[in-house]
């Protein structure tokens, strides 16, 4: 796939993502024509951007060809030199950077805008992760440094870079024992409360964005899709950033307000971070979420009742007595 075609699959699907799903058709017949194979893939976007794992987590390149001379490896932004790339998602790319100086030597996460992607609300919503991240200064969030602009004009920032395991994986690969889990979800719960008291909601608190370092520290990452809830520095009120669209969420983790549309508040993380607790006590999620319709998804976390941690723990530990 050569770079324009790209491009052009890009524009379209920031078009479209943030659309109304029953309106996804129509915006993909107008921007696509009779182009099947372009609707094609733009469709395996969306699927991957609804689906549980965000797409900042995994390769794009696993999903569809892309070239490798739209990759920055190897170029330099501002004093950091690109190592490799570590996320990719549908507006913006991540990449492990250096900056080389005399004095001294610091890895750091660098993320970007992509190329074709830097319309207006692109733009508006990276400086609004950088404003949210500038605000927060926790031992249990990574760290923002500092931030600028490219040659060709793509606001970037960099900030700490986070070595570790998600939290459930860190927690099962070390045998962790429910006290020990508990105590990393305080951790969590600290960080979160910090963020809530500077008028910070996070949105997407999953394990993936919960990492524990080498040295078993805990950091929350990706204020990706945060928003304010209150006035901003410049006293200006934007309610859309107290809503929320499919795209917006981890339906595994998301709230009941997440999955009807509705204003979002400081609620909708602490029901996440429910579910996460109950994940780690568990060894599993209270819903099945994967490739659920939005209706789906809004029956089973709206309206079902899962089976209490202790109860789902308790008949793992039978079966495997059995066994």
């Amino acid at each position: 796939m050569d770079a324009k075609r790209w491009e052009q699959i890009q524009s379209i699907f920031e078009k479209v993502v943030d659309a109304d799903l029953n309106q996804r058709d129509k915006l993909l017949q107008k921007y696509c024509g009779d182009d099947d194979g372009l609707k094609k893939e733009i469709d395996s976007l969306l699927k991957a951007d609804a689906d549980e794992s965000s797409l900042l987590e995994k390769p794009l390149v696993e999903l569809i060809d892309i070239a490798q001379s739209i990759s920055l490896v190897g170029k330099k932004i501002g004093e950091y030199h690109l190592i490799s790339q570590i996320g990719y998602g549908g507006m913006g790319e991540v990449y492990l950077a250096e900056r080389d100086e005399k004095q001294f030597k610091q890895k750091v996460a660098l993320k970007i805008i992509k190329k074709g992607m830097d319309s207006t609300e692109t733009i508006r919503r990276f400086q609004t992760e950088r404003q949210i991240l500038a605000k927060l200064v926790h031992p249990n969030i990574a760290s923002l440094y500092d931030g600028g602009i490219t040659e060709n004009g793509l606001p970037y920032f960099t900030m700490e870079y986070i070595e570790g395991e998600a939290i459930s994986k860190y927690c099962d690969n070390h045998q962790l024992p429910i006290n020990e889990r508990i105590k990393l979800c305080q951790q969590v719960l600290d960080a979160v409360q910090y963020a809530h008291k500077n008028f910070i909601v996070h949105r997407d608190l999953k394990p993936a964005n919960i990492i524990v370092t080498l040295d078993g520290k805990l950091k929350l990452l990706d204020f990706g899709i945060a928003k304010l809830i209150a006035e901003d520095e410049l006293g200006e009120f934007n309610s859309e950033m107290t809503q929320t669209g499919y795209r917006l969420m981890t339906p595994g983790y998301a709230s009941p307000e997440q999955v009807k549309g509705e204003p979002i508040t400081t609620s909708s993380d602490v029901y996440s971070l429910g579910v996460l607790l109950y994940e780690l006590l568990s060894g599993q999620s209270p819903y099945d979420t994967s490739g659920k319709t939005q209706g789906e998804l809004e029956q089973i976390i709206c309206h079902t009742d899962p089976k209490k941690p202790s109860t789902v723990f308790t008949q793992k530990a039978n079966s495997s007595l059995k066994k």
